[in-house]
């Protein structure tokens, strides 16, 4: 197979991972205007606040996958909503003396853009297709190739192919969607679903910011919102990739038990994981639009 398709992979994850360092690194850095607004205190908060969540939330994921555990990738949400949760349960209050009560119900999905939440579902089944059509093939048994590292039990597919001598060769292809990758990666979806439902739900309860119902309240709810559902976003679509390589390659050689159906469907995860992840960047590397209070 060609290797030009994981070139041009490596070079999206490559710029998705810079658009979120150098938008986080930029948040930290107010522009004066945003300085010399009425309420900068939590425009400021907010920005920092998101800031802190991508940059820890990349340094626990590649941690992880750095020291040998590639389900590791779901820390990306847990730590980055956490902190986005936590930060925001600790946003200063800054309102005007006189309340303007507002008659108009606050709904979540009003603060949500609908190609996020359809990316979100899209990577969500793409995940469970991967699992359905994995999980049959994936060995039971531990396996240490010479050289190699051991893999262990339902982390692999064992794949034998036909060279053209007519020769069999065994090759384990990993991370593979088996019990290893995927009850840790479901839990995770699991804590991440519930942690951007209470983050959405600060939405649309937190006390309003400024003396009436305005542009500025508006504009940091959906601020948040969009924070909690980039990171939801990027998070679900990590483990794609991860899993969907090893899916293309048992396809390519041909391996027993395995066909080019299911290889695609590993590599149809890819593309929808590509699209999720850099719209989960653009919303993350958005900053609060400068309204007045």
């Amino acid at each position: 197979m060609s290797p030009l398709p994981y070139i041009a992979l490596l070079l999206v994850l490559t710029a998705v991972f810079l658009t979120l360092v150098i938008s986080a690194l930029r948040a930290t850095c107010p522009r004066p205007a945003a300085q010399a607004h009425p309420l900068s205190a939590i425009i400021r908060h907010s920005t920092r606040t998101r800031a802190a969540a991508v940059l820890f939330a990349l340094a626990a994921t590649a941690a992880a996958y750095l020291s040998g555990h590639p389900e590791g990738v779901a820390l990306f949400g847990i730590v980055g909503l956490a902190i986005l949760l936590l930060g925001e349960r600790r946003s200063p209050t800054v309102m005007a003396p006189e309340r303007t009560a507002s008659l108009a119900r606050r709904r979540i999905v009003d603060y949500l853009p609908a190609t996020g939440l359809v990316l979100l579902l899209l990577a969500v089944l793409s995940l469970a297709a991967d699992a359905a059509v994995g999980l049959p093939v994936t060995a039971a048994e531990p396996w240490h190739a010479p050289g190699g590292p051991a893999l262990p039990a339902g982390s692999y597919f064992l794949g034998v192919s036909t060279a053209s001598t007519g020769e069999a060769i065994s090759s384990a292809y990993a991370p593979w969607p088996g019990p290893r990758m995927l009850v840790p990666l479901a839990a995770g979806l699991i804590i991440q679903l519930t942690a951007s439902l209470l983050a959405l739900r600060r939405v649309a309860t937190r006390g309003q910011v400024g003396s009436r119902p305005g542009p500025l309240d508006q504009e940091l709810r959906r601020y948040l919102a969009e924070g909690a559902l980039g990171l939801l976003l990027v998070s679900a679509a990590l483990p794609l990739p991860l899993l969907g390589v090893p899916m293309i390659e048992a396809a390519t050689w041909e391996a027993a038990g395995w066909d080019y159906g299911r290889g695609t469907i590993g590599g149809v995860g890819i593309v929808v994981a590509v699209a999720s992840m850099v719209y989960g960047a653009v919303l993350l590397a958005r900053s609060p639009r400068q309204v007045s209070a």
